[in-house]
C-alpha cells in the first residue's frame, strides 16, 4: 500500500453542493460570532473584575491590574494585546481551513478537516463566551462549537489521512464516541 497515494473519494453533484453550502454557512456563522466575540471580549477585558465573579475568564482582578500598572502596562494595553493574540490565533486556524477548502473542494476529508480547523479555532479561544455575557441566549453557540470541535477531533484522528476506517472496527469507536458526546 502506497502511503503517498491520494484518496480517490470525491463528491459530485447534489452531495457536493450540499456539503459546500453547509461548509460556507457554518464558516460565515463562525467568523461572524468570532468577530463579535473579539469586540465584546475587548470591552470586557478593559474593565476590572468587581466582586467575586468576573464577566470574562481572563478579566483582570484589581490586584492583577495593580501589578500590571507597576509593570507599566495599562488595562487598555492588556485588553488590546490579548485581543490581538486571539485574533491572530483564530486567523491562523481560519486561513489554514480556507486554504484546505480552496485546494481540495471535492474531497470529503478535506472539507471535514477544514471545517474542523475553523470550528476548533473558534472554540478554544474564549471569545464566544464573551458574547454570551452580553447575549445569554447565544449559549447554544458556545455549546455547538465545543460539541463540533471536541466530537470531531477523535473522528479526524481515526479517519486521517484518507477518510477511511482502518481497521474497519474503528467505525464502531466513532459511533460510540459520538453517542457519548
Amino acid at each position: 500500500m502506497n502511503p503517498h497515494r491520494e484518496s480517490n473519494i470525491r463528491m459530485r453533484g447534489r452531495w457536493l453542493t450540499i456539503a459546500r453550502v453547509t461548509w460556507v454557512t457554518l464558516v460565515v456563522v463562525t467568523v461572524t460570532l468570532f468577530a463579535a466575540g473579539l469586540v465584546a471580549g475587548l470591552g470586557q477585558l478593559r474593565a476590572m473584575c468587581t466582586g467575586d465573579i468576573c464577566r470574562h475568564p481572563l478579566q483582570l482582578s484589581p490586584e492583577q491590574a495593580e501589578l500590571n500598572q507597576q509593570l507599566g502596562l495599562s488595562p487598555d494595553f492588556y485588553a488590546w494585546y490579548t485581543t490581538i493574540i486571539w485574533a491572530a490565533f483564530g486567523c491562523v486556524f481560519f486561513s489554514v481551513g480556507v486554504l484546505i477548502f480552496w485546494r481540495r473542494p471535492n474531497d470529503p476529508m478535506a472539507l471535514f478537516v477544514s471545517l474542523l480547523l475553523l470550528m476548533f479555532g473558534a472554540s478554544i479561544i474564549p471569545v464566544i463566551p464573551a458574547i454570551q455575557v452580553i447575549q445569554p441566549q447565544l449559549r447554544w453557540a458556545q455549546d455547538f462549537f465545543l460539541l463540533i470541535s471536541s466530537g470531531s477531533l477523535p473522528v479526524f484522528l481515526i479517519l486521517f489521512p484518507d477518510g477511511r476506517f482502518v481497521p474497519s472496527w474503528t467505525r464502531w469507536l466513532v459511533i460510540a464516541w459520538l453517542a457519548w458526546e
